[in-house]
């Protein structure tokens, strides 16, 4: 029973429970029966209950998660790059099995042949959609060890709300381990069980002590993004003051705050930040830290896609102003 508690992440008291009341049952229907019998048979029992979570190689994590992203479908651009062949010429579309046409509609087919170096058994078929969110946070195995960064790919995340600075048990496949970060996607058996805390220090403290690769000023963002841009795993701790603070939601749900450092460069005009709804945004003259990723938005002028932009997973204040200081602002 060991080995399935540190497999599992269980609590070894829980699984004994859970023996225990398996055993009191058995013995009112095989009262004849020896008590390693019954002891045996409950341990059957319990095993053919935990044998999908025993069968998978994922592995149990504690987590503080401090940032995490929209829902998104990870088949979006294939669907949009489809629909808008179908727009330019119908035709080509149909003929080169980019959709299908169903009651006079497209329908968007999918064109891989392949997923992950094996044969893609969709291919041809309907294109499905893949919801899937990127969650941030530290984490350590839950038989004790280091504690990293860890950034997962939570392909269930239609099936479980989350919250910020919360502590969590889940299960994941860990994909590679770095010195200072672990890379996870997600599992079937992939669930976040809140748990106590097993970091003593609050979020904007641990996120303020993060190694210095993971965090940038905001001044220095694009030199940051030129240097980490390609890792598709990206996440930078900026903290920096608010310039400004809108928290009306654009088409896309997000709220928008700008972000600089008065004290490196009063001139300096802010980096964009594109806030989730699961995030709050803060008043102007605010102090705080947003976790995130960066990506390259368009120029107004030029159309080229060179403006740095944070798409936010978390925002942490550490300072607001009090309420007299934003009346004699506004």
């Amino acid at each position: 029973m060991q080995q399935w508690s540190e497999k599992l992440g269980i609590p070894i008291d829980e699984l004994t429970k859970k023996v225990e009341a398996y055993k009191a049952n058995l013995k009112k229907l095989y009262p004849d029966k020896s008590d390693e019998w019954i002891h045996a048979r409950a341990m059957g029992v319990l095993g053919a209950q935990l044998s999908t979570l025993l069968r998978s190689p994922a592995k149990p994590y504690k987590a503080l998660v401090f940032g995490f992203s929209t829902v998104r479908d990870l088949n979006a651009r294939l669907r949009r790059e489809a629909l808008d062949l179908f727009k330019e010429d119908p035709d080509k579309a149909i003929m080169e099995g980019y959709v299908m046409l169903e009651d006079g509609k497209p329908v968007v087919l999918d064109t891989r042949r392949e997923l992950g170096g094996r044969p893609n058994p969709r291919f041809g078929r309907p294109l499905r959609p893949v919801y899937a969110r990127t969650v941030v946070g530290l984490c350590q195995p839950y038989t004790g060890g280091p504690v990293k960064l860890f950034n997962l790919l939570d392909r269930h995340a239609h099936e479980q709300e989350l919250a910020l600075g919360k502590t969590y048990l889940f299960r994941a496949n860990l994909r590679r381990e770095e010195s200072q970060r672990r890379i996870f996607t997600s599992s079937v058996v992939t669930q976040f069980q809140e748990i106590e805390p097993f970091l003593d220090q609050d979020v904007v403290t641990l996120l303020q002590n993060a190694p210095a690769e993971f965090k940038c000023s905001p001044i220095d963002l694009e030199e940051w993004h030129s240097k980490y841009g390609s890792d598709p795993y990206r996440v930078v701790i900026v903290e920096g003051d608010v310039l400004l603070s809108r928290d009306q939601p654009t088409e896309t749900g997000n709220k928008l705050m700008s972000v600089g450092d008065v004290m490196e460069d009063m001139d300096f005009p802010g980096v964009t930040v594109f806030v989730p709804p699961h995030c709050d945004v803060f008043p102007t003259g605010s102090r705080v830290i947003v976790v995130g990723m960066t990506t390259l938005g368009r120029d107004i002028f030029t159309g080229e896609r060179t403006r740095i932009i944070l798409n936010a997973y978390g925002v942490y204040p550490v300072f607001v102003p009090s309420e007299e200081f934003l009346e004699v602002m506004a």
